[in-house]
């Protein structure tokens, strides 16, 4: 996966976080994800949509998305998941 280059190659990382509504500080789930050259984002496999593993149980959850090295991001209207 990091051979890859033109628009595809992987450039950076990001985490993707789970959390759920009236606990926005509380992170239920927890998984990193790569930035490729044209702003895609992919799992390790290279693979999107992202699958986000793990048990959750079903609810409404905010998406955060972190950075390294800029400020992370959530949003404002919690998603459904089930």
């Amino acid at each position: 996966l990091l051979t890859v280059t033109g628009n595809d190659a992987i450039v950076d990382w990001v985490t993707i976080e789970l959390r759920p509504m009236g606990a926005a500080s509380t992170i239920q789930l927890q998984q990193a994800a790569l930035i490729q050259r044209d702003g895609d984002v992919v799992d390790a496999q290279g693979n999107s949509p992202i699958y986000l593993g793990g048990s959750l149980p079903t609810g409404s959850y905010h998406v955060a998305i972190r950075h390294r090295n800029h400020l992370g991001v959530m949003n404002t209207t919690a998603v459904i998941v089930n």
